[in-house]
């Protein structure tokens, strides 16, 4: 593929890449994606009592969730990459044009009508978040 011309640098590096054996995966091998997120939300004492957490004062919780995902083994499946990403974009196209689709078009994941409905699907699918709280 020499002087063949890529679309982008990181186009060109792939197809490097992807010629050097000691890049390919070996039967039975696989990709790991491994995620963490972790908030840290401050309530002032009416926040707490409403949000059930009894206090005096102010308080502090830490959320923390964490996903690890292997791609498939077999020859051909899908890498750990692909799930995560193509997973999640079928998720909101389900959602958009889906039976229980919600109206006025495409919606941003931070209502929970949404990432509620995305995170069911993704975990039907195996991508599963573990979630912790700590106070």
């Amino acid at each position: 593929e020499e002087g063949r011309q890529h679309a982008s640098k990181l186009d060109a590096l792939a197809a490097i890449l992807e010629r050097l054996p000691a890049m390919q995966y070996k039967a039975g091998e696989r990709d790991m994606a491994a995620m963490q997120h972790q908030v840290i939300v401050e309530y002032d004492q009416a926040a707490a009592k409403k949000a059930g957490l009894a206090s005096s004062g102010g308080v502090i919780e830490t959320r923390t969730s964490q996903l690890v995902l292997y791609g498939d083994s077999k020859v051909g499946g899908d890498s750990a990459m692909a799930k995560c990403v193509g997973l999640t974009a079928a998720a909101g196209v389900e959602l958009m044009m889906g039976k229980g689709r919600l109206s006025g078009g495409v919606h941003i994941p931070t209502q929970p009508e949404v990432y509620k409905a995305v995170l069911a699907l993704l975990q039907k699918e195996g991508v599963i978040f573990q979630e912790d709280s700590q106070i």
